[in-house]
């Protein structure tokens, strides 16, 4: 989107709530949470054009509020078995 509003672009077509983006310092990654109807989130990375969705930690555990570090050589985010219960 352009700052006065205009040129709205959907980078992400899932049928799931995407929540907490967060850019690369670099500007050519968004970390997010993807949240399924199963109350399951998990965290993805995307390129800023919508390419290259990565699923950074399939398995089990919850995982939420994903932040790059300064360097954007790593991923902060809350993970635990319990979030949302």
């Amino acid at each position: 989107m352009n700052a006065g509003g205009t040129g709205l672009v959907s980078v992400t077509n899932d049928e799931f709530e995407d929540e907490s983006p967060d850019w690369s310092p670099d500007g050519t990654k968004i970390v997010f949470t993807l949240l399924t109807p199963d109350y399951h989130p998990d965290i993805w990375t995307i390129d800023v054009d919508g390419s290259n969705a990565t699923n950074l930690k399939p398995d089990a555990e919850w995982e939420t509020s994903p932040d790059w570090s300064p360097d954007g050589t790593k991923i902060l985010f809350w993970s635990g078995e319990d979030y949302g219960r």
